[in-house]
């Protein structure tokens, strides 16, 4: 069990935290690993800030440093980071994530031993609670309604399955959904779960948060980006297309109200009732007994 893995870390305005996520990977007590990071910034401060940090590894042969240009985007960076990855597996990390010392060893040894699984993900940490969905094999559903989610930092692919599939430039949001769903409905990937915790999401720099009129619109032009994937379920769920947009137009009105645009949360309201009210009247009674009972679907609280 020695194959090469490539860790591909995209970085853009957050030299302070990159270090520490850099060194999380050469940590790893699996060792054969290559680091690839994609400087995204533009030629100003930032990129400055960043090339100070990045001066620690100029002699570390498994350290790749790449910069832009321009700006490109997160999709753009992590296309650029497998254009040059020569890894067996693949993984990809934002600048401020952390992964345990044994998240690359287990999730190899996985894959080694599950040859039918092409993607694995593992539990992660978010401040004090545990995110650990239950969704393995085909998640398209999960991922195009939001009902669960899996995120970059919790992945590792093999690059086989990869093959010609890149990163959707399109999307701002719902970037790894997209890019998991091309992989599952283009080139039949499967994925499996690694049920222990390997990685942890650092929540405290969220400068990078949409408002909620520009999240509906991101979320939308998402869901018109994989209507090729509803059209494919609704041949095998009927009316899946109604189910799929009346959870996410919940979602939508929940983050509306949380900004106090109250308006556009009771048109979201209206709008996910007309798709399907079933089961809109279904998500609104799950979502006040998980908030009377304090249970967050799909997380844990540490104990």
């Amino acid at each position: 069990m020695n194959k090469l893995v490539s860790v591909i870390i995209p970085t853009y305005k957050r030299s302070d935290m990159l270090t520490r996520t850099i060194e999380s990977v050469l940590n790893q007590s699996y060792k054969n690993v290559e680091i690839i990071v994609v400087d995204d910034n533009n030629n100003d401060v930032y990129r400055s800030e960043t090339e100070k940090k990045m001066i620690k590894y100029q002699n570390n042969s498994n350290v790749k440093y790449i910069k832009h240009e321009v700006n490109s985007g997160g999709c753009v960076a992590r296309n650029t980071g497998l254009s040059v990855a020569n890894g067996d597996y693949i993984c990809f990390l934002d600048d401020d994530d952390i992964i345990y010392p044994q998240k690359i060893e287990e999730q190899v040894r996985f894959l080694e031993e599950n040859q039918s699984v092409d993607i694995v993900y593992c539990n992660r940490k978010v401040n004090n609670w545990i995110h650990s969905p239950c969704i393995e094999g085909d998640i398209s559903y999960y991922l195009l309604s939001g009902d669960s989610i899996v995120i970059t930092i919790m992945l590792m692919f093999r690059k086989k399955i990869i093959g010609d599939i890149r990163w959707n430039i399109k999307l701002k949001r719902n970037q790894e959904a997209g890019f998991l769903l091309d992989l599952m409905n283009k080139n039949n990937a499967k994925i499996g779960k690694l049920d222990r915790v390997l990685c942890e999401s650092d929540m405290s720099d969220r400068k990078n948060s949409l408002d909620s009129i520009k999240n509906e619109r991101e979320i939308m032009n998402y869901l018109n980006e994989y209507s090729y994937v509803i059209d494919l379920q609704e041949k095998v769920v009927k009316n899946i297309r109604k189910r799929i947009y009346s959870h996410r137009y919940f979602g939508i009105a929940l983050y509306h109200f949380k900004a106090h645009k109250f308006l556009y949360g009771i048109n979201a309201l209206i709008n996910g009732f007309v798709c399907a009210p079933f089961i809109f009247l279904k998500h609104l009674c799950k979502y006040v007994i998980l908030k009377l009972f304090k249970i967050k679907k799909d997380y844990k609280k540490v104990v």
